[in-house]
């Protein structure tokens, strides 16, 4: 949707944000005291690295500097581009002079590490100030000597309040749709939710929308070009995750499987279910088979490492497993009743297991591994072992440590 037919440039790059001010969501970096924000404010631009999923700002952030602070900006894909096309821009900046050019280079992971040396020595010299733009985790895609040079800062996924505020400048704004047309709140809470955290792919959205001849817009209208089907509000995401979680609890690997695809179809981030694993591996398997917790926290590692698509490998495999496995929710009861207990139990400490007492203390490895004692004064059982799995396995051992008591000598 474009106010002028002879400007083909897309809504996106249009609505640069004039003022730092302008950037939503991204608080942390861009408010009042933080980094970025002085980095604009002092007029100082350094070598840096930009990370996080698409369409949060990252590149907008770069061109914006650019043009604040008046440098010459240079914009490469590492997809598209080659050494030669590389060293011809080194070429220019140092034609040009140091500390006047800036070299933003997107998808700076797909060089390999080798090839990501090149532009070393360019920012090791202040040949040119290099902006690397990312998806990825820096600190597992890229060369440990460019990561080294560079300060690292973090784009958070936009809130559904940041991806709103943008929505309403886009519609405001003389470089949008100028103010003439109107939607109504359902309306853009559909764009918002629809653009799942990316503020391109709302304002993509947005330039599709049939306008002529209306004066407002509801989500009617939006149904043409809101093709995904797949995506989900906060209502049913939330009951998909409890259906995947109750899935495995249930031990139906095809269900959890099922569930699994289905969050994974509708862009759901991938450590956010694994991190969901990790927690019912503690919560709903815990020491019934302790191998589970061990396997959901490599999963989480390897998730954040390798990244989609490949990630779903390593999510079916977490899934089947802790689906499969035996199940024993006795590590989260026990944590709940010991937390029950503080508010109404006796919170003195045993003299013996001070340090002034300590003399009074009994050594279990001098009493053959365990010896009767008091550990403190609470007057109830927390842990109950539901006798399942590896929960038996450490009962019996329980019991084996504490017949190993050699009693005093009377």
């Amino acid at each position: 949707m474009k106010t002028n037919s002879s400007n083909i440039e897309p809504l996106a790059w249009r609505l640069l944000p004039e003022n730092v001010e302008e950037f939503y969501g991204q608080e942390h970096l861009l408010g009042p005291g933080a980094p970025l924000r002085s980095m604009v404010e002092k007029g100082e631009v350094y070598s840096c690295l930009f990370w996080g999923p698409p369409g949060v700002g990252k590149t907008a952030f770069a061109r914006f500097l650019a043009k604040k602070l008046k440098y010459r900006i240079f914009f490469l894909n590492a997809i598209e581009t080659d050494a030669k096309q590389i060293r011809e821009i080194f070429r220019i900046a140092e034609f040009e002079g140091q500390g006047k050019t800036i070299l933003v280079v997107d998808e700076i992971e797909k060089f390999n590490k080798s090839q990501q040396n090149i532009f070393l020595s360019a920012i090791e010299k202040g040949l040119v100030y290099f902006i690397g733009i990312s998806f990825e985790n820096p600190y597992y895609r890229l060369n440990r000597a460019l990561v080294s040079r560079l300060k690292i800062f973090e784009f958070k996924p936009l809130s559904e309040e940041a991806l709103l505020k943008i929505l309403e400048k886009a519609i405001s704004s003389k470089k949008g749709l100028d103010g003439k047309v109107k939607f109504t709140k359902k309306a853009k809470l559909v764009l918002v939710r629809a653009s799942q955290s990316d503020a391109r792919k709302l304002l993509n959205f947005l330039e599709m929308i049939p306008v002529k001849d209306k004066k407002k817009i509801d989500e009617k209208d939006l149904e043409k070009i809101i093709t995904d089907k797949k995506v989900y509000d906060t209502e049913m995401h939330y009951d998909m995750v409890s259906a995947f979680i109750k899935s495995m609890r249930g031990s139906d690997v095809d269900s959890a499987l099922f569930w699994l695809a289905q969050m994974l179809e509708r862009r759901e981030d991938p450590l956010f279910i694994a991190r969901r694993i990790l927690i019912f591996a503690s919560e709903d398997i815990g020491n019934a088979d302790p191998q589970a917790l061990i396997l959901a926290s490599a999963a989480t590692k390897a998730v954040e490492i390798v990244g989609m698509p490949e990630a779903r490998i390593i999510l079916s495999q977490a899934v089947i497993y802790c689906a499969s496995t035996y199940k024993s929710n006795a590590c989260y009861m026990a944590i709940s009743k010991a937390q029950e207990a503080v508010q109404q139990e006796d919170a003195r400490i045993p003299q013996h297991l001070t340090k002034k007492g300590a003399r009074f203390y009994r050594y279990p490895h001098a009493f053959g591994g365990w010896v009767d004692q008091i550990y403190s004064f609470l007057k109830r059982k927390l842990y109950f072992s539901k006798g399942i799995g590896f929960e038996k396995e450490l009962s019996r051992r329980l019991q084996i440590v504490k017949r190993s008591y050699k009693k005093e000598d009377s």
